[in-house]
């Protein structure tokens, strides 16, 4: 109990890799007094944060890894379903963070300094990328590091393409409303 919000705001938990003591789970008065939510496992989180409890994060990898999705199909159906959460700090963070590359890319044709900039802007986020592989025990394989931005802003465009439409996000063989 009494934990404080870090630098970046509230934490959050992913079940494939969260574990809590069970009367916190029955304390709170588990999903049913969450509501329904497409990101449970995050509103689990802030749930608990809201009482007052801490959340602690192990070092080093977990014992859980996600399959990736198997095409281009689904990994926009779970962009959908994950992105479908409250609004937060992070939330913002990534969106923000990658229009600064775009900005940049669309201003580098008008001027040297201007194209150094994009430079800069792409250098720093690939670098970053990098690190968060290298951090994570991943490896850093061609040049996924290099493309990882680029392959990010086409799937939210993708995303958004779709969302224009009206579509649902599925989980679990059930249809949920954004």
């Amino acid at each position: 109990r009494g934990g404080r919000r870090g630098p970046m705001g509230a934490g959050g938990g992913f079940f494939g890799s969260f574990a809590f003591r069970r009367d916190l789970y029955d304390a709170g008065g588990g999903f049913e007094a969450i509501g329904g939510a497409l990101t449970e496992d995050l509103a689990f989180a802030r749930a608990l944060q809201a009482a007052g409890h801490r959340i602690l994060f192990a070092p080093g990898p977990g014992p859980v890894a996600v399959a990736p999705c198997p095409d281009r199909d689904a990994l926009i159906d779970r962009t959908i379903r994950v992105s479908a959460g409250p609004p937060s700090l992070l939330a913002v963070v990534l969106s923000i963070w990658p229009l600064t590359l775009v900005l940049a890319a669309l201003l580098a044709p008008f001027g040297a300094g201007l194209f150094l900039l994009f430079l800069i802007r792409f250098a720093a986020g690939a670098l970053f990328v990098r690190w968060a592989l290298h951090r994570a025990g991943a490896v850093a394989r061609g040049g996924n590091w290099l493309t990882y931005e680029f392959l990010a802003i086409a799937l939210a465009l993708a995303v958004l393409a779709r969302l224009r439409r009206g579509t649902t996000s599925s989980w679990g063989g059930h249809s949920y409303d954004r």
